[in-house]
């Protein structure tokens, strides 16, 4: 059981790295519940960081739940939805091991001081970080829609954008 989660962890960072690829994951429904649960708990703790954590639950399943409706529309869209398991177990694996290297740097940004208390170098971070995690995006969309890399990448914005407006609708709903 430990050496299949060690495998199956070196394949989510081979991913990462741009060597693997969704297909070289199993297509198992208890991975991606597994893989789900991990991402969702890892979602609501990096939430937790935010000096306004009052809707971390809100942002967590916003979150869970446009990945998987985004996911399915793109691939759908493509007629490729039989790729849909391996791809959000792809996006959600991926999604845990890159949240691991990005806590550390959140950790460094000041706690609600604004951005222009925070120090150069851990901005230079979070932006190669976050340019690193759209390449892994456009990697795997790449793959599950048999597409180019650039349109791979213009599909990974195109998440971002509809994620981030969600969080936000939601979040201006429930302040109102």
């Amino acid at each position: 059981m430990i050496n299949g989660l060690k495998v199956l962890a070196l394949v989510f960072l081979q991913i990462c790295l741009l060597r693997r690829a969704p297909q070289d994951i199993p297509a198992s429904s208890l991975l991606l519940a597994m893989t789900l649960l991990l991402h969702f708990l890892f979602t609501v703790l990096a939430a937790m960081l935010d000096p306004n954590p009052q809707q971390v639950m809100l942002i967590a399943v916003i979150e869970c739940l446009c990945l998987l409706a985004f996911v399915y529309v793109v691939l759908l869209l493509r007629s490729r939805t039989n790729r849909w398991q391996q791809t959000v177990t792809a996006l959600v694996g991926t999604g845990i091991i890159i949240k691991l290297i990005f806590f550390p740097v959140l950790m460094l940004l000041p706690g609600g001081g604004g951005l222009h208390e925070t120090p150069t170098s851990v901005m230079w971070a979070v932006w190669l970080l976050s340019l690193w995690g759209l390449l892994v995006l456009a990697h795997i969309f790449r793959h599950a829609l048999s597409v180019p890399f650039i349109l791979g990448a213009a599909v990974a914005i195109a998440y971002c954008a509809v994620n981030v407006t969600a969080i936000s609708q939601a979040l201006n709903w429930t302040a109102t």
